[in-house]
């Protein structure tokens, strides 16, 4: 090979197709993010979507992981917890409501246990059994007794005695240790279980009726759900995808039965479908199949009642995404199916769906797993990979370049200083700087870079980030 570095321009908006050789060193309790990135809720700061899973930096001690609408939650096991994604309700907790690219501390929480997150808000279970709650609140899911938004924990009303949470879109869920159930915020397909509907939400914690002995609890995108402690299964709220499992597609504002289940234990709910793994550790699924997103590989064929994921016997844990599905299972790998438009399956591909179960690559001794509505998380192992082909998007405007001494010159009209940062093709920040403008050009010294693709990102002054892809040879 000529010793020399060769810079060749790419179209942006392209879908390319490189090699990368990745990490091969593997990594203990990992938080692992994959799927879309549009909103940064991988976490990783690249802006690019990612088909297969890779580290999230800063999460070390993870010991709980849940994924929201554009937003992601994790807590360490000294108590507090990291926060990323999309932040314009302040669902981050940062104090703040701008996007936050990577990890980031949630402010005023030391003793958090578990993390839940909902589309826009989120919650803390806390080791004294209290909850905490911010991020959106026009419905009044955070339970303070107000329907104001704020990007600071606030405490939630009256409750002091939880050991489980379940947010939906814009409802919340609190089982308490007498097994009874506490709900509040958006109550338009009647998820609180009142036996009545109201749309204007209800901001304080009330009692779900008809439970006494719940035992676990899962919240959907508008439907709720609870595993008794007789291992059968209660529903209740939207079920214009017979997501409520009891033979029928009409809302209901009191719990009712799950047709065909008795030896649940444990559930979790997706966007408009639900799941129990059985006591034998196979799945069932119910609920809208659109996407494939019940794994019973017959996409667009929606079940109102219960039916075998095929191809699973032995599921530890189950969650649902706004139209995809993942389970891990007892060897800790995992399996995922339904919508894969941005990655979220992690399989190492981009195809529209998938109607039954797929292998998530690079996932080993997983411990927990975590849904989001485009992209997914974990918590375990992850693989060592190497010489791996890796499709990236690219998106952004097209700048003149060219390779001269070991520099990467980046032709523009800017007349100040750009922050610029550099990528591989796993997103991981390669280079950064900040450099003043000389003769139109912006210089990037790329004497550290080892052969491989690379993005650059450019932010002027006015906040416009432009993407370049240059190859090093």
């Amino acid at each position: 090979m000529v010793n020399k570095k060769v810079c060749l321009i790419i179209s942006i908006g392209l879908l390319i197709s490189s090699i990368s050789s990745l990490a091969t060193a593997q990594q203990l309790n990992s938080v692992m993010t994959w799927g879309s990135n549009e909103y940064a809720q991988l976490g990783n700061e690249s802006g690019f979507s990612r088909e297969y899973a890779d580290t999230v930096e800063g999460t070390s001690g993870a010991v709980s992981i849940s994924g929201g609408g554009m937003h992601c939650l994790v807590a360490l096991s000294n108590g507090t917890i990291k926060a990323w994604g999309t932040n314009s309700s302040g669902q981050v907790g940062n104090g703040t409501t701008d996007d936050v690219l990577s990890p980031d501390s949630v402010v005023g929480i030391s003793s958090a246990v578990k993390v839940y997150a909902g589309y826009m808000h989120s919650i803390a279970l806390l080791s004294d059994s209290t909850i905490m709650a911010w991020g959106s609140n026009n419905s009044g899911q955070l339970g303070n007794g107000t329907t104001v938004d704020t990007s600071i924990p606030v405490l939630v009303n009256g409750l002091n005695s939880v050991v489980a949470i379940a947010v939906g879109e814009l409802h919340s869920l609190a089982l308490l240790a007498d097994g009874t159930i506490k709900a509040w915020g958006d109550n338009t397909y009647g998820q609180l279980g009142q036996g009545t509907i109201d749309s204007a939400g209800i901001d304080t914690p009330v009692t779900v009726l008809g439970i006494s002995n719940a035992i676990a609890i899962a919240a959907g995108d508008r439907h709720s759900l609870a595993l008794l402690a007789d291992n059968t299964i209660q529903a209740w709220g939207w079920n214009a995808g017979g997501q409520l499992g009891i033979g029928t597609t009409k809302d209901t504002s009191l719990p009712a039965t799950v047709t065909g289940i008795t030896n649940a234990v444990k559930i979790a709910a997706g966007g408009k479908h639900s799941f129990a793994i059985l006591a034998n550790e196979t799945i069932k699924a119910w609920g809208d199949n659109t996407y494939g997103q019940l794994g019973i590989g017959a996409a667009y064929l929606s079940s109102d009642t219960a039916v075998i994921v095929p191809g699973i016997n032995n599921a530890l844990e189950v969650d649902g995404g706004w139209h995809h599905s993942l389970a891990l299972l007892s060897d800790g790998t995992m399996k995922a199916w339904g919508d894969n438009t941005y990655g979220q399956l992690g399989g190492n591909e981009i195809i529209g769906e998938r109607d039954t179960p797929v292998v998530v690559v690079r996932v080993e001794n997983g411990i927990a797993i975590a849904a989001g509505d485009e992209h997914s998380m974990a918590l375990g192992i992850m693989n060592a990979v190497e010489e791996k082909n890796v499709v990236c998007k690219c998106i952004g405007v097209s700048l003149a370049s060219s390779m001269v001494n070991n520099n990467i010159e980046l032709l523009t009209t800017a007349r100040q200083k750009l922050d610029y940062k550099v990528f591989d093709v796993c997103g991981r920040v390669m280079l950064s700087g900040n450099n003043m403008i000389v003769k139109g050009k912006l210089n990037i010294n790329a004497s550290q870079l080892k052969q491989g693709v690379y993005f650059i990102t450019v932010k002027t002054l006015t906040g416009n980030t432009q993407f370049k892809l240059v190859k090093v040879l």
